[in-house]
């Protein structure tokens, strides 16, 4: 290891789960709630894979306004999609979009959405240059803009965009943060070695919408058949294997939510809630299982 945030845990060497106990999946969906700032600091970084169709400039309208569609459209088609399956999906939330939405705040605490702390916006990615005062400001602004936009202080955090430090873990567990969904090294929830300790919770990024057709140009109806196919072979094996495995699905509305695209997620939704052997639950729900039980 070339770094000391958590140890090596080989699976096979794990205990199983008590016998007479429903080794079943624990699948969640996470629901990115983002905004992008138009006219971000000249310091700031961003994922440089996500350059529009005519390049990187700023103001970059053509793409905002796209990432607005989710925000104003699509991501009531996403929420109509996962009611019709009895799935509430836990919100990841930039502060500024809980600031600027707050009819959608309400609509997601009427429904009892879990809330997620994820940085403070899509345009501004934590990064080594930050000094530790930067990033303990950032996350202790967000967490406390969430709180009063929402009313609910998050136990969870997202990176935005997996953008972290190596003092990101120490200064979200002085915040109160109690568990993470950043590392995407595992199939069971571990802790990692921060005081007090964070639990970190599997979000595979290998199925996240925006990872497999924005940035790897999967079409729809292909992800969703990679993603099904993670979400089967995970549910086969906790049963097999008598562990609870975690499955997290992650999904933005200005990608998933288009006209173009919402089917697909339709019928991987609906292909996914005829699996036998699951519990769909939230994140908060599997880390406070995992602390009676570890």
């Amino acid at each position: 290891m070339d770094h000391s945030h958590y140890g090596y845990s080989a699976l096979p060497k794990r205990p199983q789960e008590p016998t007479g106990t429903s080794a079943r999946l624990q699948a969640f969906v996470v629901l990115c709630l983002e905004h992008w700032v138009a006219l971000p600091p000249v310091d700031s970084l961003r994922d440089p894979r996500f350059v529009g169709e005519f390049g990187s400039f700023t103001p970059d309208y053509r793409s905002w306004t796209q990432r607005e569609y989710g925000l104003r459209i699509g991501i009531f088609r996403v929420l109509d999609a996962l009611k019709a399956r009895g799935i509430r999906p836990a919100i990841a939330a930039n502060s500024v979009a809980v600031q600027r939405l707050p009819q959608l705040v309400e609509t997601l605490n009427e429904w009892g959405c879990e809330w997620i702390g994820h940085a403070e916006s899509a345009s501004v990615l934590m990064h080594s240059g930050f000094r530790l005062e930067q990033q303990a400001e950032i996350i202790e602004h967000s967490l406390n803009t969430i709180v009063s936009c929402t009313g609910h202080k998050p136990l969870g955090w997202l990176s935005q965009d997996w953008g972290t430090t190596v003092e990101t873990y120490k200064l979200l567990a002085q915040a109160g943060i109690r568990y993470t969904l950043d590392w995407t090294n595992d199939d069971q929830p571990y802790m990692l070695n921060t005081q007090p300790g964070i639990t970190a919770i599997p979000l595979g990024a290998e199925w996240d919408d925006v990872q497999s057709q924005w940035l790897r140009n999967l079409d729809p109806r292909s992800h969703a058949r990679l993603a099904l196919s993670a979400f089967d072979r995970l549910r086969l094996e906790a049963i097999e294997q008598q562990r609870q495995l975690v499955f997290g699905l992650t999904l933005h509305p200005w990608v998933c939510g288009m006209s173009s695209r919402i089917g697909s997620l339709r019928q991987l939704l609906a292909d996914m809630h005829t699996r036998p052997d699951v519990n769909w639950t939230q994140p908060a729900d599997i880390f406070h299982n995992f602390q009676q039980n570890a």
